[in-house]
Parts: structure tokens; sequence; C-alpha cells
């Protein structure tokens, strides 16, 4: 399983872009300094009895190559949505062994809980560590 320190994080948004940045959170008034943004991630391991593609699986949620919210790597998917409980960020890492599963934000357990059932499973243990 991925420790905290081996966990990537989210993508950060390019300085030229304008946007934000991801690893502070905007100042308010009154604060002496910006709140951190990035917590440890909630990470799963999902270890199918068949092999699981991520990209033959997942590969149509993307909405073209420009879609900010789907970025494929050679190791797997970033996704980014809103869940019932609020945004979320999930990372997914395609292993030989199955599939592991970090995800970031107030909707970080639903994205995790989610998971199996693009696969077809219903239940699935959920741990932060």
């Amino acid at each position: 399983m991925t420790t905290i320190a081996d966990a990537p994080l989210p993508p950060a948004a390019s300085a030229s872009s304008g946007a934000a940045r991801h690893d502070v959170a905007p100042r308010d008034e009154g604060l002496d300094a910006p709140r951190p943004l990035a917590r440890a991630p909630l990470l799963c391991e999902y270890r199918p009895a068949a092999p699981v593609d991520l990209r033959e699986t997942l590969g149509t949620l993307g909405r073209g190559p420009y879609d900010q919210t789907t970025i494929w790597d050679v190791r797997g998917v970033w996704r980014t949505f809103r869940t019932p409980a609020g945004p979320a960020t999930l990372r997914l890492t395609q292993r030989a062994s199955g599939v592991d599963a970090a995800a970031w934000g107030p909707g970080a357990r639903w994205a995790i809980e989610g998971c199996p059932s693009c696969w077809g499973v219903t239940t699935i243990g959920v741990g932060s560590t």
C-alpha cells in the first residue's frame, strides 16, 4: 500500500495560467498566513479477482484531450469531480495486482467508496493512513 509519504499530491495549477495554487488556501481577511489545503489522502487498495485495465474501464469518462477534470499519465488517472459530500480529487494508479486509490477533499470518502462500483463490486474496506 502507498504510504502518505509516497502518495502523490494533485497536480498544481500552472503559475502562468493565473489559476489558484493547490498547495495553499486563499487568504481570508484577518488571517496571518494561508491555511494548507493538502491533507493526508484517504487511501485504498483494490485487488480484484480478475485483472482491471484503468484505461479500458474509465477511458470514456474524459471529455477529450483537453478535459482538465480527467488527466491520464503512464501510471493511472487523476479525476476531480463533485460528490454529495463536496468536491474530491481522486488518483487511481494501475498496479499489476489491481488499482490503488488516493482521494483528497471533503468528498474523498464518497469517491473512494464509489471506486469498486466501476468494476462491478459493491463493498470494499476504506482506511486512512
